[in-house]
């Protein structure tokens, strides 16, 4: 089941009421999870910018597999490490964000 997990802007130094009281991810226990996955439903932050790339995403003009590919090959590898994942988040969720301004699609 290809799960789309993104949503996003800039991390910002405080977030909204309701992001920080942000509930766990809908696909939470939905279902085998592998590492990342479980890291991100148990952390509250990283449940936030997972639905902040959702929304930077869900923005973009078309969907691809661009994203299923960042999901395995960048946030996945992460496995446990928040650092890490924070780190993956962060990045794409700048990138995501540039992309949808600039009007484009183009770029991994």
């Amino acid at each position: 089941m290809l799960r789309v997990l993104l949503a996003g802007a800039f991390l910002a130094p405080a977030l909204p009421a309701a992001a920080q009281d942000a509930p766990a991810r809908p696909w939470c226990g939905a279902g085998p999870m592998n590492a990342a996955e479980r890291t991100i439903c148990a952390t509250p932050e990283l449940s936030r910018l997972d639905a902040r790339l959702a929304e930077a995403y869900g923005r973009l003009r078309s969907a691809d597999d661009r994203q299923d590919i960042w999901l395995r090959q960048v946030r996945d590898a992460c496995g446990r490490d928040v650092t890490c994942l924070r780190a993956a988040y962060v990045d794409r969720i700048r990138f995501v964000t540039l992309r949808r301004d600039a009007g484009g699609d183009d770029g991994a």
